[in-house]
């Protein structure tokens, strides 16, 4: 992917092949590992249906965890993207 520039552009260029995914592979679970920190963005991923989502900021234990959460059908946020996902969305 390309670096995105503001949120808009991020959140086109992780939607799109997430949706993608989403569409062949209907039936696996996905976990999204990102640097992003952008609330909205977690948001539409959680909306396609992605059940984990990992922030490369946090240990790589973390990662494991994301996908046992996947494997077993669970849900899972790690704790550098939960309080994003979790604060109210802002108002321009």
């Amino acid at each position: 992917m390309a670096l995105c520039r503001g949120w808009a552009a991020c959140r086109i260029d992780v939607v799109a092949p997430v949706s993608f995914l989403r569409r062949r592979y209907w039936q696996s679970p996905i976990v999204t590992v990102t640097m992003l920190k952008t609330p909205a963005v977690f948001r539409a991923l959680l909306q396609l249906g992605v059940q984990c989502i990992a922030s490369k900021f946090d240990a790589m234990s973390r990662m494991i965890a994301a996908v046992h959460a996947a494997h077993s059908q669970g849900h899972y946020l790690s704790p550098k993207v939960r309080p994003l996902v979790l604060a109210e969305p802002r108002l321009s």
